[in-house]
């Protein structure tokens, strides 16, 4: 279980690593707007929470059977 958590933690860790330049996108990198405007920035937080619902439903299940 400690090593399945710690999986979870640095799958979800990992996007921190990425720093992207300055003057991506349409709209200011520094603003929080940036972030909820661009659709590079939607797709993958978007894919993470849909991988950590499907686990976590996953081991509930595996519990409970």
């Amino acid at each position: 279980m400690k090593q399945m958590t710690l999986k979870i933690v640095a799958m979800l860790l990992c996007p921190l690593a990425v720093m992207a330049h300055p003057g991506h996108g349409d709209s200011d990198g520094y603003s929080i707007i940036h972030y909820f405007k661009e659709i590079n920035h939607l797709i993958f937080p978007l894919a993470a929470v849909v991988a950590l619902v499907a686990i976590v439903k996953f081991m509930v299940k595996r519990k409970t059977a």
